[in-house]
């Protein structure tokens, strides 16, 4: 009898266990690089979400400066204007700081405040589009009136017409100034106002919310 030949022979199962061991090492690897790729593709959306929306946050930004902006350039222009006459009402001839900016007839006493959308750059002199006295944020996103749309020339802008819209939404409110302690003024055209408060804000989605930002800056009457 050849007692090598059975002393070599491998035992019938040996084979299949290792078999076995390797296909479940094999499982187990794949299902760590799986929790390992799942982690790092689950941060990576994170940091993308959140770096868009830094990116939106620095738009937005500078869409609120863009519209405290457009009221210091209408109240810039009428001091180049300045006022030859101050009996006329020819915005020619004569004009005030405030010409423009605030609207007597829409002026709200209650909340004192009037509120508008504005374009930027400024569309000939005096370019506010003036909205109910009431008007809140919320409704003005409801109706989409605070809507910015980008147009050809990578211009934001409050009208529709043929341009892109965006995510962004702008609304501005001024509040008439009477005193440098930020005393509200109990009509627009109070002969003892002294500048405007004005508030710009604009809006965008982020997740199921909105994320915001306010910029508040006191407008005098003189340079």
């Amino acid at each position: 009898m050849n007692m090598n030949g059975l002393i070599n022979q491998s035992p019938p199962f040996a084979s299949g266990g290792q078999k076995g061991n390797t296909i479940i090492e094999a499982v187990l690897a794949v299902l760590i690089i799986s929790i390992a790729l799942v982690g790092l593709l689950s941060r990576s959306g994170s940091n993308l979400l959140f770096s868009r929306d830094s990116n939106s946050r620095s738009i937005a930004s500078n869409l609120a400066r863009e519209g405290v902006e457009a009221v210091r350039n209408i109240r810039d222009t009428n001091w180049l204007v300045g006022c030859q006459d101050p009996t006329s009402d020819d915005l020619d001839i004569c004009r005030h700081s405030h010409d423009g900016i605030l609207s007597p007839t829409n002026f709200n006493t209650t909340d004192k405040y009037n509120t508008f959308l504005v374009e930027f750059p400024v569309v000939g002199e005096v370019a506010l589009d003036f909205l109910t006295s009431s008007y809140s944020f919320e409704t003005c996103q409801t109706d989409n009136l605070c809507r910015l749309y980008l147009n050809s020339d990578g211009i934001y802008t409050h009208s529709s017409t043929g341009n892109e819209a965006t995510v962004f939404l702008r609304l501005n409110k001024v509040y008439p100034l009477c005193d440098l302690e930020g005393t509200l003024c109990l009509t627009a055209n109070d002969p003892t106002m002294v500048g405007v408060k004005v508030v710009s804000q604009v809006k965008w989605p982020f997740k199921s919310d909105y994320h915001e930002v306010v910029l508040e800056e006191y407008l005098y009457d003189w340079r």
